[in-house]
């Protein structure tokens, strides 16, 4: 029997817009996009004006992520902003938009939204919120983030912050500490407490660590090789 030809992109999408039913899945997701959009744009109305006087000629908050230069002027702006919005994607537009080592004016609310995140948002908006404090974190915080990181009520919302131990320096050894305290019994942050490990070459942990290497995950695996490369054992990543 003959070989059927592989189809090129433009053939098989000729195909696709013959079918009523991707038709319709086309139609309807543009216009949700459309929808959302508009959306969007009536919530951050206000936000988008206010950064624009102060310097920023934006459309969408995540343009500011765009940005080559250090936007510390539009971090008040955000900021004032961030607990009257209500919009989640626009919430989490400004979230991400505060991601960054050099936005540490706005950590102390960060945490406090953390904190304060309600339980039925579920872990994607505390993730969002933890992803954003992952690069603030230095010795000056270690008690605050520590004390997130064991708790467990914030779920694997955590996990970004249980990996901004690992920026600790004068605090390195109490934070391996708390992170070996994880990886001994806290299955929801293993992931990032092994990557946390490594970049503190944390060689105290290498045997926690190395029970993974043997893990039915390779990405899992490849994290713990990653960890113990990094404190100079003889081992690499898949």
């Amino acid at each position: 029997m003959k070989r059927p030809r592989n189809l090129t992109a433009g053939e098989v999408l000729a195909h696709l817009e013959q079918d009523p039913a991707y038709l319709k899945r086309e139609i309807e997701r543009e216009r949700r996009w459309e929808v959302n959009s508009q959306r969007y744009d009536a919530a951050a109305a206000s936000l988008i004006q206010e950064l624009k006087a102060v310097g920023y000629d934006v459309e969408a908050v995540g343009e500011l992520r765009m940005r080559r230069d250090k936007y510390t002027t539009a971090i008040p702006v955000l900021l004032h902003w961030l607990p009257r919005v209500e919009y989640a994607p626009l919430k989490d537009d400004i979230i991400r938009s505060l991601s960054a080592a050099w936005a540490k004016q706005a950590r102390p609310f960060l945490l406090e939204l953390f904190r304060t995140t309600a339980d039925d948002s579920g872990d994607a908006g505390r993730w969002v919120i933890g992803n954003a404090l992952e690069p603030m974190a230095d010795d000056s915080v270690f008690d605050e983030y520590a004390a997130i990181c064991r708790d467990k009520r914030y779920g694997s919302g955590r996990q970004m912050v249980v990996l901004g131990l690992g920026r600790m320096k004068r605090r390195r050894v109490e934070a391996v500490g708390v992170l070996m305290e994880l990886l001994e019994s806290d299955e929801q942050v293993y992931y990032t407490a092994i990557e946390a490990l490594g970049k503190l070459r944390a060689k105290e942990a290498t045997t926690l660590i190395e029970r993974f290497l043997n893990h039915t995950d390779p990405d899992w695996r490849n994290q713990a090789k990653r960890a113990l490369a990094k404190m100079n054992r003889d081992v690499r990543p898949d």
